[in-house]
């Protein structure tokens, strides 16, 4: 069996080691990887369970300082917004191209 065709075998973590990484990344300031070393974990996997709660985190305090009006808050919020704005141009950009390319490689046109 070549190594290509092999199956890469997947670890379940049970919620408790999860909670666990999570709470040693963002409570007790250890990096991923060290947190991982420490519990087992890759830190990688460990940066798929943080990353979205750091997220969430920094989206939450965005919300608290605009509801206060908090300039720094304010320049975070437009920043994040500036990110989704390019982002869903880029994707529109793609979709659109795509619909051309495949416009020309219909027989006949568009219907």
């Amino acid at each position: 069996m070549s190594e290509q065709s092999e199956k890469i075998e997947r670890c379940i973590y049970p919620a408790e080691l999860k909670q666990e990484a999570i709470r040693l990344v963002l409570e007790s300031g250890l990096s991923n990887s060290q947190a991982g070393k420490k519990l087992g974990v890759p830190s990688k996997t460990l940066g798929n369970w943080v990353t979205p709660l750091r997220k969430a985190n920094r989206l939450k305090t965005i919300e608290l300082g605009v509801a206060n009006d908090d300039p720094a808050a304010l320049k975070q919020e437009n920043l994040e917004l500036r990110k989704e704005l390019a982002r869903a141009r880029m994707e529109r950009d793609i979709l659109k191209k795509f619909s051309q390319y495949a416009a020309s490689q219909m027989p006949g046109g568009l219907p």
